[in-house]
């Protein structure tokens, strides 16, 4: 045999031997791995049917949570229903808020009105009753103004009365009175001629001054005037006061009746053309 063939020869045993090898360590470790495969195919199976029930458990949580999430979707779908009406609502009653906002602002100004007004109708109705215990106190004024006047128009005609009667005494008393002045100033003017004596000089007067204060037409061209001097200036029956106006010489009065602060004199004597009047002044003396 030549070296060629012992050589493939003895390569073939090496290599047999080492596929032998192979084959035996390839054999345990396949041996092993199936043991160790049926381990893990176990173990796995054991995982598996852990995992099927965890998967269960699951898929029946997932259900009951599918069931819980359709109840939550319902529910949520009713909340935002609910949301959504009460959002209306909310927005309705927001206007009617408004609305009632702006009622309540009409009713107040209204209510303002009413008190402004009712403070003005209790303003009048203070003035109508002021106006009315006026206008009774004006009334009872009045009345008693009435009864007052009634009685002064009385008693003015009854000094009416009185007077009226006094001034047909007083006529008549006039009458007798100027005749007998006319008799004495005849039987003076006699007894001056006869004695050469004034007038003036048979009864000493005093110098008083005075004003008239009214004068009376008695009739047949005669006058009696009031001086505003009497008894309590001396002035006496029987004196005589010159009439005049500043340098206007008028005429001659003779006193008559005298009183505490008057006197009443009958003119006696009055210059043609000339007019005794209220205002004249009258002096005892000139």
């Amino acid at each position: 045999m030549s070296p060629i063939g012992r050589i493939f020869i003895v390569l073939n045993l090496v290599l047999s031997a080492v596929f032998l090898g192979f084959a035996s360590n390839n054999l345990a470790s396949s041996q092993d791995f199936k043991g160790q495969f049926e381990d893990k195919r176990d173990e796995h199976d054991q995982y598996r049917e852990t995992k099927e029930v965890e998967l269960g458990d699951l898929t029946a949580q997932i259900a009951q949570l599918e069931s819980s999430s359709s109840s939550l979707r319902e529910q949520r779908d009713g909340f935002k229903a609910e949301m959504d009406r009460l959002k209306t609502d909310y927005e309705t009653e927001r206007r009617r808020n408004n609305t009632l906002n702006a009622d309540v602002s009409a009713i107040k100004e209204t209510l303002a009105n009413y008190d402004e007004t009712n403070r003005q109708n209790v303003q009048r109705l203070e003035q109508a009753n002021s106006a009315v215990a006026e206008a009774t106190s004006a009334k009872r004024d009045a009345e008693d103004a009435k009864e007052t006047a009634l009685d002064a128009q009385r008693t003015a005609d009854e000094q009416l009365t009185a007077a009226s009667k006094s001034i047909v005494d007083l006529e008549i008393d006039r009458e007798t009175l100027r005749k007998a002045n006319a008799n004495l100033d005849a039987q003076l003017q006699t007894l001056a001629e006869a004695t050469g004596t004034k007038l003036a000089d048979l009864m000493p007067m005093p110098l008083i001054d005075g004003a008239v204060l009214q004068v009376v037409a008695l009739g047949n061209d005669m006058s009696l005037i009031a001086i505003n001097k009497g008894e309590e200036h001396g002035v006496k029956r029987g004196f005589t006061f010159e009439i005049h106006r500043g340098s206007q010489y008028k005429g001659q009065a003779r006193v008559e009746n005298v009183q505490a602060g008057m006197c009443s004199a009958i003119v006696i004597r009055t210059v043609d053309g000339q007019t005794i009047g209220q205002g004249d002044l009258a002096s005892t003396r000139l």
